[in-house]
């Protein structure tokens, strides 16, 4: 490995460049995926998303949501028809969440996720 601490003209230029190629190497990594890559996640999401729940006529019920590479997960809502034993079918919504590390999909009920919390009791005033 050539050393980059002599002053010497051709030194001192492959320093520059070994620098630079140094540079461009650890920048590769940070590029952004390609359009085709990045179908083939959103397929994959879908897919398992759709598998993991019991849902009948299950869908997604929106985008993507892609959280950070350090914490690994994909969220896609899911809508679908929930049908319980006794009762009538009806609408329901499930929050799928999708490892991208393991490839693991679970679902979680999450009718209540876009509902508003009930309202708050007014606070009792305090008489002197």
């Amino acid at each position: 490995m050539t050393s980059c601490s002599h002053a010497r003209r051709p030194a001192l230029f492959r320093c520059a460049l070994l620098g630079l190629g140094l540079s461009l190497s650890l920048a590769a990594p940070v590029q952004a995926s390609s359009d085709a890559a990045w179908a083939a996640h959103r397929r994959d999401v879908v897919n398992a998303c759709l598998q993991a729940t019991d849902l009948g006529q299950a869908r997604p019920a929106g985008e993507l949501i892609e959280f950070d590479d350090r914490i690994g997960l994909t969220a896609l809502a899911v809508t679908g028809i929930e049908s319980v034993k006794g009762a009538k079918p009806r609408r329901a919504r499930v929050l799928c969440v999708f490892d991208r590390k393991t490839r693991y999909a679970q679902v979680a009920e999450a009718d209540a996720l876009l509902t508003p919390p009930p309202a708050a009791a007014p606070a009792k005033s305090r008489g002197r």
